[in-house]
């Protein structure tokens, strides 16, 4: 019913609440060249069916007159063609089944034609929960389209090509003697599926297909071929030669045998030592984390493999990621010699904290950065410069291998107990053991009377560092490897490291 007459126009209390005074009275032009009709207030029994129509009862609309209005049409607010191409797209909605209860209204004009009012229930584009819309058109029986709700609306679009699909169909054969079947099924409610039931057939091709479609259907449905499986023999084999094409395929990846190649190399890898710390360890005794050592020593084991995977992944050494978690824990070649010089059963904690927490404990100074940043140039350089040397080898045949050694051969063998990694690393690792008893004995001042050195053993002949900031301060001359006090000022390696790092 009407809401409100404007003009002599009786507006229907829908576009009221929709529309802004100055669309609504562009709205109330188009009523006045349609009748002085508002399509909202037209009567629910003066509407009818679209599908159920015959051929002749249908709007000859054309795809051409759809154009013509949304692209040739001039806009009430400038006058100027709307050339709205992006609403030619809208078939889409039709196809995709957004549009239902396609509706038609012929009203009889004072100069004998006669009008048709179209409607139809159009879903939203972005949002499918919210109720569908209700758009409409009006054009001429055999005429161009008259005046529309949106003006170039996607909306009204979709509706127009549902109306000319259906007059493609018409030309086909006489629907006075089959059923309507131009009209898609349309999409009441969006449920999720699984990607293999989802048609992903584009607007266009599903259009194209559409309108060679056969109109008449018949009530026996065509029996479908049943298709061959293929054989477990055929699928492996297809799989194998996908697999040594020498191109990753990403569904090889999923198959169980075929996806070896896809395994990242860090899977692979040991874990690191630095893993092997447990809170629990922290509260232990000297005793019982040296047997907890002893039994992750004795258990821990790395193949050849693994051994060989790390060589290949840590070759970028400080630019590696795996260089620096692999070695924590681990004796190298620069810490061989301090592993080797220090006391198996009292190691010194510097040490300790060097090996198992080198990324905390970096030598830096202005000439290793200035190395670092140069390395590049230095190993261009050298490439350049080598390339210019004779390949030719002179050998000195003093021995059977036709190579001779520079080192002096001994006649004794000498070995690296394994005592020392239970007794100071891995107590370490397992509960950082050393670095703890050195926090406790920074922070207690008691501890620190008795216990001066990081040995935390009695006095002796020490040594005092320079820095007044330093938290230990004195030091025994057989722990800094000194055989008299300096005459003068002498710093600790944890000071003069700092002072190197701040140059």
């Amino acid at each position: 019913m009407a809401g409100k007459v404007i003009d002599g126009v009786g507006i229907s209390n829908y576009v009221l609440q929709m529309l802004n005074c100055e669309s609504l009275s562009r709205y109330t032009e188009k009523c006045k060249e349609i009748g002085n009709i508002d399509p909202y207030n037209i009567p629910r029994h003066a509407w009818k069916d679209i599908t159920t129509l015959l051929g002749g009862d249908l709007p000859d609309l054309r795809h051409s007159d759809i154009y013509q209005y949304l692209i040739n049409f001039k806009s009430a607010y400038n006058h100027k063609e709307l050339r709205a191409y992006r609403s030619l797209e809208a078939y889409k909605y039709f196809i995709a089944g957004w549009v239902s209860e396609l509706l038609i209204a012929d009203i009889k004009q004072g100069n004998g034609s006669t009008l048709c009012i179209v409607t139809a229930q159009v879903r939203h584009s972005q949002s499918l929960n919210e109720e569908a819309l209700r758009p409409w058109f009006a054009m001429e029986k055999e005429g161009p389209i008259i005046a529309g709700l949106g003006e170039a609306c996607s909306h009204v679009a979709a509706t127009m090509f549902a109306v000319e699909s259906g007059a493609n169909w018409t030309k086909k054969e006489s629907c006075t003697s089959q059923p309507c079947g131009w009209v898609l099924p349309s999409c009441s409610s969006f449920k999720s599926a699984p990607l293999a039931k989802i048609d992903f057939t584009s607007p266009a091709t599903k259009y194209k297909n559409f309108d060679k479609q056969e109109l008449h259907t018949s009530s026996c449905a065509t029996p479908r071929t049943k298709k061959q499986l293929v054989s477990m023999e055929a699928r492996q084999k297809f799989l194998e030669t996908l697999k040594n094409s020498g191109i990753k395929s990403a569904s090889l990846s999923l198959i169980p045998g075929c996806n070896e190649d896809f395994i990242p190399e860090g899977s692979f890898l040991p874990k690191p030592l630095s893993t092997l710390f447990s809170k629990d360890h922290t509260s232990l005794t000297r005793t019982d984390i040296l047997q907890v050592a002893w039994q992750v020593y004795n258990t821990t084991c790395i193949s050849q493999q693994q051994v060989d995977l790390i060589e290949k992944s840590s070759r970028k050494q400080t630019k590696s990621r795996i260089w620096w978690q692999q070695r924590a824990g681990r004796v190298t070649a620069s810490m061989l010699k301090k592993v080797l010089h220090t006391s198996p059963t009292n190691p010194a904690p510097s040490l300790i904290r060097a090996v198992c927490y080198p990324q905390d404990v970096m030598f830096k100074t202005p000439a290793t950065r200035w190395g670092c940043e140069h390395e590049k140039d230095a190993v261009k350089a050298y490439i350049q410069d080598q390339k210019h040397h004779s390949r030719r080898r002179f050998y000195c045949r003093f021995t059977e291998s036709f190579f001779w050694s520079f080192y002096r051969w001994e006649s004794t063998v000498f070995l690296l107990q394994p005592q020392s990694n239970s007794q100071g690393l891995l107590p370490e690792l397992l509960g950082k053991w050393t670095t703890q008893q050195c926090i406790t004995m920074e922070s207690d001042p008691s501890l620190q009377k008795e216990a001066w050195c990081y040995c935390r053993k009695g006095e002796g002949d020490m040594v005092l560092c320079s820095n007044k900031e330093c938290k230990v301060r004195l030091f025994h001359l057989r722990c800094t490897r000194l055989t008299k006090v300096p005459k003068r000022k002498w710093l600790c390696k944890i000071c003069s490291a700092k002072k190197r790092s701040l140059i």
